[in-house]
C-alpha cells in the first residue's frame, strides 16, 4: 500500500469516529510538525477541502475517487505553480503553497490554500464557476433593482475586463473559459468583480502534463477586443444567475437578457477597440 492510499485510508477511519473531522500532522517549511485538527468544507472531483485554521484550508486527495491518487504529487506542483504564476501578473488566485502531511511516519505532498468562509467573512466572496450549490454570495446583489441595466453591469465587471484582458494577452484565455479555474471573486464593498483562479490542475488535457511550458503563445492584440468582450458576455450570463437568484420568473422569455449581453459585449468591445485598434501588418 502506498503513501496515499495509506493516507486515504487513514481519513476514512478517522471519519467513523468523528464524522465531518479528522487529525492531521502538517510537516512546515520550518521543517517542524504541528498537529490539527482539521473540519471538511467541502469536495470536488479530486480534492477536498480541510478546514485546520480560520484563514486557510489543506487540499487532501478526495477520498471518494481514486483514478487522482497516480496524478496528486504533479496536482499538488501545478495548483502551486499556476497560482505563483498568475500572481506575478496582479492576477487574483487562491494563495497556494506546498506542505506535506505526516502518514505512519512518511511525507504525502499537499497544499495549503485560502479558507473561502474567511473570505467571506471579510467581505470577498468566491465563486466557483461549476459549482454554484458552494458559492456563499446569496442573497446579494451586483446591481440593485435594475438587474438589466448594461452601465450598471459595465461597472460591475470593468476590473474583471482587466483582468480577462491580461490572461489573453498570457494567451492563458482558456483559463476564461471552458475550466474548472474560470471563477471569480466579489468585492462586496467596492460592488466589483474579478478572475479568481484556483482548480489549475483540471485544466490539463492529460493529467501527466506540465501547465507552465504549454501556457506561452502569441496573441495578436487586435484581436483582444472580440476575446475579451464575448468572454465578458459569457461572465455576466453566469453572474446573473446569481441576480436572479437562478429564479427566471423575471423576463421569462429572456427578452432582457439577450438585450444585457448584447448590450455589455458591444460595448466593452467598443471601449478596447479604442486600445486595441485594428491594424495591418
Amino acid at each position: 500500500m502506498n503513501h496515499l492510499d495509506q493516507l486515504r485510508n487513514n481519513i476514512r477511519s478517522q471519519n467513523v469516529n468523528k464524522p465531518g473531522y479528522i487529525n492531521i500532522s502538517i510537516l512546515w517549511h520550518d521543517g517542524n510538525l504541528y498537529n490539527y485538527e482539521a473540519r471538511r468544507l467541502g469536495s470536488g472531483g479530486s480534492k477536498t477541502a480541510w478546514e485546520f485554521t480560520p484563514e486557510y484550508v489543506i487540499m487532501l486527495p478526495n477520498i471518494d475517487t481514486s483514478g487522482y491518487l497516480g496524478y496528486w504529487p504533479l496536482m499538488v506542483e501545478n495548483e502551486v505553480k499556476m497560482s505563483n504564476y498568475l500572481r506575478e501578473y496582479n492576477l487574483l488566485t487562491t494563495n497556494n503553497f506546498k506542505v506535506h502531511v505526516e502518514v505512519n511516519g512518511q511525507y504525502v505532498p499537499a497544499y495549503v490554500s485560502d479558507n473561502f468562509e474567511y473570505l467571506a467573512r471579510n467581505g470577498y466572496y468566491a465563486i466557483d464557476r461549476k459549482n454554484s450549490s458552494s458559492s456563499l454570495w446569496k442573497g446579494k446583489t451586483f446591481v440593485g433593482d435594475d438587474i438589466f441595466n448594461v452601465d450598471k453591469w459595465y461597472s460591475a465587471v470593468e476590473w474583471l475586463i482587466d483582468d480577462y484582458e491580461m490572461l489573453v494577452r498570457l494567451g492563458l484565455d482558456g483559463y476564461i473559459e471552458g475550466a474548472d479555474s474560470s471563477n471569480f471573486i466579489v468585492f462586496e464593498r467596492e460592488n466589483k468583480i474579478r478572475y479568481y483562479g484556483f482548480d489549475f490542475a483540471s485544466k490539463q488535457d492529460r493529467p501527466e502534463d506540465d501547465l507552465i511550458p504549454r501556457m506561452q503563445e502569441d496573441r495578436d492584440n487586435c484581436k483582444i477586443p472580440s476575446i475579451v468582450s464575448r468572454r465578458i458576455r459569457s461572465a455576466v450570463s453566469t453572474l446573473l444567475g446569481y441576480e436572479r437568484n437562478w429564479s427566471y420568473d423575471i423576463d421569462p422569455n429572456g427578452i432582457q437578457e439577450k438585450e444585457l449581453l448584447e448590450g455589455i459585449q458591444e460595448k466593452v468591445r467598443t471601449e478596447l477597440k479604442i486600445k486595441y485598434p485594428f491594424h495591418i501588418r
